[in-house]
């Protein structure tokens, strides 16, 4: 099976509100890595599959609630988190632009673990917590923003970023980033924010609007 899209529910916090899904149920393939399944059961939404060491999960009502639903259960000694397993299970697949829902709060290392998904060969496209969004943007995009919001920008990858925006209080135009540049608290004076990466690839950080559409994509 090959899919466009795909959603992968993980441990930590999540938006408060259900995304708002904008294709068919049939033309995304949604997963709940461990923990990640009290997400979707919060949204109303019954994953395709509940995978990974299930050390974080109710062992009570979801896992009965739940029990007609595929699953992979993994060792918790293991080389992969259960994040990385939901993320390899839906490229394996043919999933082209995943969103990741929760990874919010919690230990530091967590965090910093989910980050670093960010800088690899293969990435997710979108990162919802409970009050961030983050997205990666590495080609010209174009998309509807609230003027006066705040945003930041970060380089992702081993390539230096090179990029040209329009729409922000500071653009971007002529810089070159390397990991460990930033660029923290712009600000959208715009209702449509352009960016448009030249080398590399960037992740915009901005403050979560609810309730979010998926799968993300701009204008």
């Amino acid at each position: 099976m090959s899919m466009g899209s795909g959603v992968l529910f993980i441990g930590g916090k999540a938006p408060r509100e259900a995304p708002v899904l904008r294709c068919d149920r049939d033309e995304l393939l949604l997963l709940a890595a461990d923990s990640g399944l009290h997400h979707a059961d919060r949204y109303g939404i019954e994953p395709d599959l509940i995978l990974g060491d299930f050390d974080s999960i109710d062992p009570g009502s979801l896992h009965a609630d739940y029990s007609h639903v595929p699953r992979e259960v993994h060792p918790a000694a293991k080389d992969l988190t259960d994040t990385e397993l939901g993320l390899h299970y839906l490229w394996e697949r043919g999933v082209e632009t995943i969103t990741m829902i929760g990874g919010g709060g919690g230990r530091l290392d967590h965090l910093l673990g989910i980050y670093t998904l960010f800088d690899r060969f293969r990435y997710p496209r979108q990162w919802l917590t409970d009050g961030a969004e983050v997205v990666v943007i590495d080609e010209f995009t174009e998309f509807p923003v609230q003027s006066g919001d705040t945003v930041s920008f970060f380089p992702a990858g081993p390539d230096t970023c090179r990029m040209k925006t329009d729409g922000l209080r500071w653009n971007l135009d002529g810089l070159e980033w390397r990991k460990g540049d930033a660029g923290i608290s712009n600000e959208f004076i715009e209702s449509v924010c352009r960016v448009e990466v030249l080398s590399g690839r960037l992740l915009m950080v901005r403050a979560l609007r609810s309730p979010v559409s998926l799968p993300w994509t701009a204008v």
